[in-house]
């Protein structure tokens, strides 16, 4: 019986331990700032930068959305489907829906494409806009 204390011990240990530090929480919340956005159509490949969009997303399932002097609000939800998309539901009605390719703490990768129109990466019609964002 005392042979078998440090073995369930270590496995106690492994089990409760994380590589992660429990205090670092990555989720959509909080104020984004768009660093960058790429546009790829036709093969051909373009980046902008020098935008002033920016987007906050609130506990409570609201987001508010800053493009230059412009100002919207609406609601906002995460469909987990085969990825990960986030669409955003405008008070006018109108809505956006993105892919997100990656959230972290600081960073925040969504894209959008045609994709469910059965295209693809590397066909002729194939278009994919990329935007990133930083944790402001």
């Amino acid at each position: 019986m005392k042979k078998l204390i440090f073995p369930l011990c270590a496995v106690f240990m492994l089990l409760f331990t994380s590589c992660k530090d429990d205090n670092e929480e990555v989720n959509l919340l909080g104020s984004w700032l768009l660093t960058q956005a790429t546009s790829l159509e036709e093969g051909q490949t373009s980046t902008e930068s020098g935008y002033n969009w920016q987007l906050t997303f609130n506990a409570d399932g609201t987001f508010t959305e800053i493009d230059g002097t412009n100002a919207y609000k609406g609601t906002y939800i995460i469909q987990d489907l085969t990825v990960d998309e986030l669409v955003l539901n405008y008070e006018d009605g109108d809505a956006d829906s993105y892919k997100i390719e990656k959230l972290a703490k600081k960073e925040l990768i969504l894209y959008d494409d045609n994709s469910e129109d059965g295209k693809k990466p590397g066909d002729k019609l194939y278009w994919r806009d990329t935007y990133y964002f930083k944790k402001k």
